[in-house]
Parts: structure tokens; sequence; C-alpha cells
């Protein structure tokens, strides 16, 4: 089994002028090594409450939407692998 953590960075989103938090979630999938993640995904809190309908939405994100999400600096420097010692027990 597979698991997962995830890490967070704040960040100061320059189009919008507004701090945010970003998240990355990571992969343990090498019972070799249990300590080493590699990336699988990045969340920002602007593109993905603009991707709910309007009734959804958190108020703080409400109106702010993000269409170029794929060139943002800090989605794209959350490095590829992590070395995590929190988890040391694998379930099978």
């Amino acid at each position: 089994m597979d698991l997962c953590t995830k890490k967070y960075k704040r960040v100061r989103c320059e189009k919008w002028s507004i701090d945010i938090t970003l998240s990355a979630t990571y992969r343990f999938h090498d019972e070799a090594n249990p300590y080493s993640a590699v990336f699988q995904s990045a969340e920002c809190p602007v593109v993905a409450n603009s991707k709910l309908p309007v009734h959804k939405r958190d108020t703080e994100y409400k109106w702010l939407m993000c269409n170029d999400y794929w060139l943002c600096p800090h989605l794209n420097s959350f490095p590829e692998k992590i070395e995590d010692t929190r988890v040391n027990e694998w379930d099978h």
C-alpha cells in the first residue's frame, strides 16, 4: 500500500497580491527506502476554488481566477523528491 504526505508553503501570489498557502502531495512508494517520497501534485487554493460552482466557493477567493496556473513559479518550485522520517512503518 502506498502512503502519501502533504507539504505546505506560504507564498505571495504576485497576480493577486495576496498571501496563500500552497500544498503538494508526495507519495512514498519504495519499500527499500521508506523515507523517500516523490512529487505527485501541487494545489493552489485560488485555482481549486475557481473550479467550484460560485455558490460553493470560499468567500476569501470567491472572485479570483487563475487561467495560467501551470506557469506559476510557486506551484512549479516544489522538489521532485523529499525525505521524510515521519513514516516508519509500511502496511502490507
